[in-house]
């Protein structure tokens, strides 16, 4: 029985809430900011849908799900009737009976989409990238336990993008005093640690030395602001913008779209029309800045502009480098090797080819050149580096229509695993002190360097098992629906079942090394590459709790993992909308979950109570008539404060508290007194 319609007049919530709210399930004003956004500091991604909410899809039995190998699945944003295949015009239920294994080993199981920006344009997602795999997982979901929150979103079809505020070229004041010198060069560490295994530009001393010279310029005319712009000045502001950017409010002092205004005014003042390092530099910089900004298509864009000013220079043909000094070597190889690995990752993780996919690149076959060890950001680069080459061959495997080959996958694995036993001793093990709970900036570099080198292993090994993932997940589904008939002869599943294990095994040793970071307070309050792999492995690690049905420990370890992808993403929620919005898929995906396994429960309950009648029951009012599943289902929609996640509002709003307080001491206790395994232990 449907809940009882409430009067206008009684209505305590605001007819509409920001997506923000609605991702983390808070109650919102609907004023504009509203007040959690104000209350958080983020009044600019304070931001309101102007799109209608589809109609519900036809629900399903618990029985009926899709046919995944041989049917195509559409996009959703997809308006127009003519252009949806007739599949999925027809809105009958779906027997996972149909499924064919022979095609799921020669069609890939997830399919590219288009979304839509904030300026209403299409944009393309591959078919490797999550965004495709969460479609795949929404449809499989709804046809299961039927419309949820999960499988329908207002926002499924959008790709998120914040607002940016608009600067006008104001001067910079942070070079008045020692005191603003300071802070710049503690936002300058920040920097250098955030970007630490992904970019390696500079040195220190040297961003450190274009400070003072203009400061020493700019005191000299008796003003802030340095009348020569230079480039080496927008790589400077453009340091302090990211550094900037993964801190707190209460931690910095400057809003970094100020830094970055500057940055990018410089970058476009004719400066495109003579190529240099130095432009190669602020491209990079600028793409991985957007990222952070929640700009992901921008980030692209800036890379393909890096990308030509480096093969217009000449960086990545080896023969190049003959006639040049060793620290030009130096420079133009960490400038070119920077390139290949943001242009990679970033590109990996929206299932786009990279901006240097069609080039001929010498220079990657010669690692004799020159490689620097002395600094852990220049070994983890390195490591990195070697890692995105084959990162690249994987990305062009996934790129075509037919899925991957077990026997290919295994090959690709193999390379993965060679590439693991290069790894130097430091990139390996880190102990952190009991006697100092705050990391030493060196050591939070050296650990944030080797996270992200560690979670790109882990995120490749998993985009190259996930079909593997999925087609063993399928054909679980299958013998629950079938009496145990399976159509996949027993040697193919075999191999399918490693591979599909290796690839839950790289998504929770990813989510555990996130969670240890975060917990040690090693990691900034935004990384913009490590929300999305964080996001990826949760999304692989809800999709097996949805269907298989394994040993109790391992499902509890593989919950443990989900929700510490889950407390790691609300981590990053504080400054990230796009982490916010990630956040709140992951804690939707678990009320689907549970409201699955219910449902099985209650059909098994069914099955066997032969001789057994239910004759009685208590519910609240307006739950008269539902089943025991639905009553829950409906007190589990009535929790928006994300309190599944932490096992009751009582801990969220102690986590909100000092998350807002910027408690870290308070927050390390936190994670020690709540039970991560708290959200889904309770049901299996």
């Amino acid at each position: 029985m449907p809940r009882p319609k409430v009067k206008p007049q009684d209505r305590r919530r605001a007819v509409k809430a920001c997506l923000s709210c609605k991702v983390s399930k808070v109650r919102c004003n609907a004023q504009s900011p509203c007040n959690v956004c104000v209350r958080r500091g983020r009044e600019n991604s304070c931001v309101y849908s102007t799109e209608t909410r589809s109609s519900s899809i036809a629900t399903p039995t618990v029985r009926d799900t899709p046919s995944v190998a041989n049917q195509e699945y559409r996009n959703e944003e997809t308006d127009d009737a003519d252009s949806i295949p007739e599949f999925y015009q027809d809105t009958r239920p779906l027997r996972v009976s149909s499924y064919d294994a022979e095609t799921a080993c020669q069609r890939s199981p997830t399919q590219s989409r288009t979304l839509m920006t904030s300026k209403g344009e299409k944009v393309y997602v591959g078919a490797a990238s999550s965004l495709s795999f969460l479609q795949f997982v929404r449809q499989v979901v709804g046809r299961c336990t039927g419309s949820c929150t999960f499988t329908e979103n207002e926002s499924m079809n959008l790709m998120l993008e914040v607002p940016q505020h608009q600067h006008n070229e104001s001067p910079i004041s942070w070079l008045e005093d020692e005191a603003d010198l300071q802070h710049s060069k503690r936002l300058l560490d920040a920097s250098f640690e955030a970007t630490s295994g992904i970019l390696d530009l500079y040195d220190r001393d040297e961003i450190i030395g274009c400070f003072q010279e203009h400061r020493s310029e700019a005191l000299a005319q008796g003003n802030t602001t340095p009348t020569t712009t230079r480039t080496d000045f927008a790589v400077a502001c453009l340091a302090l913008a990211i550094g900037s950017q993964c801190q707190s409010s209460t931690t910095n002092r400057t809003d970094p779209t100020i830094y970055f205004a500057q940055a990018q005014h410089i970058a476009f003042e004719g400066f495109l029309f003579d190529p240099s390092i130095n432009i190669v530099r602020i491209f990079l910089l600028m793409a991985f800045y957007m990222l952070g900004a929640c700009h992901r298509n921008a980030a692209c864009m800036y890379l393909g502009v890096a990308a030509k000013a480096a093969t217009t220079l000449g960086l990545h043909q080896a023969e190049q480098y003959s006639s040049c000094t060793k620290e030009e070597v130096r420079v133009r190889l960490r400038c070119w090797r920077s390139l290949r690995v943001l242009d990679t990752l970033v590109n990996a993780i929206l299932g786009r080819t990279t901006s240097t996919v069609s080039m001929y690149s010498s220079i990657d076959a010669r690692d004799d050149i020159y490689v620097d060890t002395v600094s852990p950001n220049s070994r983890s680069l390195v490591s990195m580096y070697r890692l995105c080459l084959i990162v690249e061959n994987v990305q062009q495997q996934l790129s075509g229509p037919i899925s991957l080959d077990p026997a290919v996958a295994e090959k690709l694995l193999q390379k993965l695993g060679k590439w693991t036993q290069t790894l130097p001793e430091d990139l390996r093990n880190f102990t952190v002190s009991n006697t100092s709970p705050l990391a030493s900036q060196k050591d939070r570099e050296l650990v944030i360097g080797a996270t992200h080198v560690a979670c790109s292993y882990y995120f490749t090994v998993a985009i190259v098992t996930r079909p593997f993932l999925i087609s063993h997940l399928m054909a679980q589904l299958q013998l629950r629906q079938n009496n145990n008939i399976l159509s996949i002869p027993p040697g193919d599943a075999e191999r399918t079942a490693k591979l599909a294990e290796a690839c839950i095994e790289a998504a929770i040793y990813m989510a555990q090394i996130c969670a240890d970071a975060v917990q040690s307070n090693m990691l900034h309050d935004n990384m913009c590459i490590l929300k999305a792999w964080v996001f990826a492995a949760g999304l692989l690690l809800g999709f097996s709790l949805f269907i298989e049905e394994g040993v109790e420990s391992t499902r509890a370890t593989v919950a443990d993992a989900y929700n510490s992808s889950c407390v790691v993403l609300h981590h990053f929620a504080r400054l990230s909308p796009q982490a916010e919005h990630y956040y709140g898929i992951l804690n939707n995906f678990a009320d689907a979950i549970t409201k699955y396994h219910q449902q099985l429960a209650e059909s098994k309950r069914r099955s066997t109570g032969k001789y057994v009648y239910r004759i009685f029951s208590i519910a609240s009012e307006g739950q008269e008539g539902q089943t025991q599943s639905e009553q829950m289902d409906s007190l589990g929609h009535a929790e928006e404060d994300g309190s599944s996640i932490f096992g009751g509002a009582g801990n969220v709003d102690e986590f909100m508290r000092l998350a807002d307080e910027e408690d870290e001491v308070g927050l390390a206790n936190f994670w020690n007194e709540i039970s991560l395994g708290t959200q889904l232990s309770t049901f299996f």
